[in-house]
């Protein structure tokens, strides 16, 4: 049986406090990637999912209760951003191409979250041509 396989990254975002990001971070199975390059701002950084699949909801692995909390990483990031900031996460898996799936999900420094699906595009599709079947 196929299973399923996916990638998550972020788009280039900066932070008020590079160390105090590595701190929150530390617990979950991301790679933070700082620029130091003179074409980025200071604290500028990139993540990587390091979950087989590429997703940002996380198990806190402090939580030792049967059912452990779910963590969705990016709204832990608002609070490190600097100011006016945007962090946007993407996410992109399959199972043996049969099931697509991507979505991405904007953060923004102000705790505001705005997500878009891949499958947000048949509700578009439905609403702007109504006399058209979307197929399934």
């Amino acid at each position: 049986m196929a299973s399923y396989a996916g990638f998550g990254r972020s788009e280039d975002f900066t932070v008020k406090d590079f160390d105090a990001l590595t701190a929150a971070l530390d617990r979950f199975d991301v790679v933070i990637h700082p620029y130091t390059d003179r074409f980025h701002a200071p604290n500028t950084v990139y993540l990587l999912s390091g979950l087989d699949s590429g997703e940002w909801d996380f198990i806190d692995p402090d939580d030792e209760s049967d059912d452990p909390e779910s963590i969705f990483l990016p709204e832990l990031i608002a609070e490190h951003l600097a100011d006016g900031q945007v962090a946007i996460f993407k996410h992109v898996g399959a199972k043996k191409l049969r099931y697509l799936n991507a979505y991405a999900v904007a953060v923004h420094s102000d705790g505001r979250i705005d997500r878009v699906e891949l499958d947000d595009v048949r509700t578009l599709a439905a609403a702007t041509a109504a006399s058209t079947k979307v197929a399934q």
